[in-house]
C-alpha cells in the first residue's frame, strides 16, 4: 500500500511541475505574440541593408580586420567573449583544427 501511495504523490508532483512550465511557456508566447512579428529583413533590431559601425579586431590568422575590409562584400561576422565558457571552448576547437 505504502508504494501505491508514494507512486500516486510522486505522479501528481511532476504533473504539477509540468503544469507550472506549460503555463510559463504560455505566457512567453503570449508576450512574444503581443510584441508582433519582427519587420521583414531584420534581426535582433538589425535590417540587413543597415551599415555596421566602426570596429577593430584580429582573426584566427592575425591578420586586422575592420569595417572597411569588409566594405563590398557579403559577411557573416561572429563574435567571441572571453569570459564566455562556450565561446572560449569553440575558439580552442577552431584553433587546434587542421
Amino acid at each position: 500500500m505504502i508504494p501505491a501511495v508514494g507512486a500516486l504523490v510522486l505522479a501528481g508532483v511532476v504533473g504539477v511541475v509540468n503544469l507550472i512550465i506549460l503555463l510559463a511557456v504560455l505566457r512567453r508566447w503570449r508576450a512574444l505574440e503581443a510584441a508582433g512579428p519582427p519587420a521583414a529583413g531584420t534581426f535582433s533590431g538589425v535590417r540587413i541593408i543597415d551599415r555596421i559601425p566602426a570596429f577593430s579586431a584580429r582573426a584566427l590568422d592575425g591578420t586586422a580586420v575592420t569595417e572597411r575590409t569588409l566594405l563590398g562584400k557579403e559577411t557573416l561576422v561572429g563574435f567571441f567573449s572571453t569570459t564566455c565558457g562556450a565561446c572560449v571552448a569553440a575558439l580552442r576547437t577552431e584553433l587546434v583544427a587542421p
